[in-house]
């Protein structure tokens, strides 16, 4: 069993409630707090794993098991290494890594498809760990955002020309500039497989 279920079912008995109970006061359903009690699966949203911690009276990292300095980093969806594509956002999986690997803030996992990044280590399939945040600095690998979609390139403001040119890291691929983007967050490390 999961340390995140283990918890969720010790503080529910310690306090009281039966699952009915606990799921009534969080909002969610009676199924879900069953199966995240057998280990089945993890919540879908912070918001619901803060719901659960805020009716139990203990801290999300304390729920999440991220007091033995471990991290949860959800995977997403996938991100386009090639043209600007849309990037699909909900959670597929979860990983847990210490954070001595992850390092600090907020994280998530992409997949990547298309060989744009090949030059920089990035090929399709691998995971991209991204850092969220919405600055990036010139040289960055950052997922960005141009009107409704979402790319992974390199980063680099071009003021005197009023553009951003966003670069692959493939020699046989061009620039692509665009006068504006959202930055959704920075690369920070690789996962493939050898």
């Amino acid at each position: 069993m999961n340390t995140f279920a283990a918890r969720l079912r010790s503080l529910r008995r310690e306090r009281g409630y039966s699952q009915e109970k606990l799921a009534a006061l969080a909002g969610i359903t009676t199924r879900s707090v069953q199966n995240y009690e057998a280990g089945g699966r993890m919540p879908s949203s912070l918001e619901i794993t803060e719901r659960l911690a805020g009716v139990l009276g203990v801290s999300n990292a304390f729920l999440l098991g991220e007091d033995d300095n471990t991290t949860t980093v959800p995977l997403l969806g996938s991100i386009a290494c090639g043209p600007l594509n849309f990037a699909e956002e909900n959670i597929l999986e979860t990983y847990r890594f210490p954070t001595t690997f992850t390092g600090t803030g907020e994280f998530f996992f992409l997949r990547t498809f298309g060989e744009s990044m090949i030059d920089a280590g990035i090929n399709p399939g691998d995971l991209v760990l991204i850092r969220r945040q919405n600055t990036a600095r010139p040289g960055d690998i950052a997922v960005v955002t141009v009107e409704d979609e979402t790319t992974l390139k390199r980063y680099y403001p071009e003021a005197q020309h009023r553009r951003i040119r966003l670069h692959p890291e493939n020699e046989t691929m061009q620039d692509i500039f665009v006068t504006e983007c959202a930055v959704q967050g920075i690369a920070v490390k690789v996962i493939h497989d050898l």
